[in-house]
């Protein structure tokens, strides 16, 4: 059985000091080229019937996958654990998007950027985002949580965001807020109406940096490039 970690608006600060460990496991490796992974993304906006839309859907359950993110994340995380252990973040990233939408799970955009979505199975108030830059020469990746505390539990919640980078150079990649966006509007979609107080990005380093929900969607005018 899993913990979830509600958080009430009183109590976002406090959990910025203990929900993530500062120190990274290990050095940071470059990552392998990912090209590959959107042969499990269809075009945004195209019909799941498309003929050229991939067979394979699930990128999350690919089995070439978690040896990826095993280098991407090397960040301890202290915000979810199953039978009383906490679990590395490459295994989170995997339970919260295990679940998907009936169809396909991953977006491909520009023929670039793969964005993955999904939730805890049998319970989707525990969500994820993978987005994936493709970039040959220099792939990156991001995964992004959120657990929405279901009324009247909670009256906000806080998103995290982990980066496969040392660094965190602001703001947020334009084509990453577009992701995030369109995660964000499903989940309104589906009855899944949530109110982020504050997100926190979190290097590989260990490093974190506090920004606001704006600027995780791309509301804010320097967000926009």
């Amino acid at each position: 059985m899993h913990n979830r970690f509600l958080i009430p608006a009183s109590s976002v600060a406090a959990l910025i000091v203990v929900a993530v460990n500062v120190c990274a496991q290990r050095p940071v490796l470059k990552l392998p080229d990912l090209a590959w992974t959107r042969n499990y993304a269809i075009p945004d906006g195209s019909a799941q019937s498309d003929s050229k839309a991939p067979i394979q859907r699930q990128l999350s359950q690919e089995p070439r996958l978690m040896p990826v993110l095993r280098i991407a994340f090397p960040q301890r995380q202290w915000i979810w654990k199953d039978h009383g252990s906490f679990w590395s973040l490459p295994e989170v990233a995997r339970a919260f998007l295990a679940s998907v939408n009936a169809g396909h799970s991953a977006w491909l955009d520009e023929d670039r950027y793969v964005s993955e979505e999904g939730c805890v199975p049998h319970d989707c108030f525990d969500r994820g985002l993978l987005w994936i830059d493709t970039d040959s020469a220099a792939p990156v990746m991001i995964f992004a949580l959120t657990q929405i505390a279901p009324a009247p539990q909670g009256d906000g919640s806080h998103m995290w965001i982990f980066l496969s980078l040392k660094r965190f150079t602001y703001p947020l990649p334009a084509a990453f807020q577009h992701s995030a966006k369109r995660w964000y509007d499903a989940s309104q979609a589906q009855g899944y109406k949530e109110n982020v107080l504050l997100a926190t990005v979190v290097t590989t380093d260990g490093e974190q940096h506090d920004i606001s929900f704006e600027d995780v969607i791309g509301k804010t005018a320097g967000a926009a490039q």
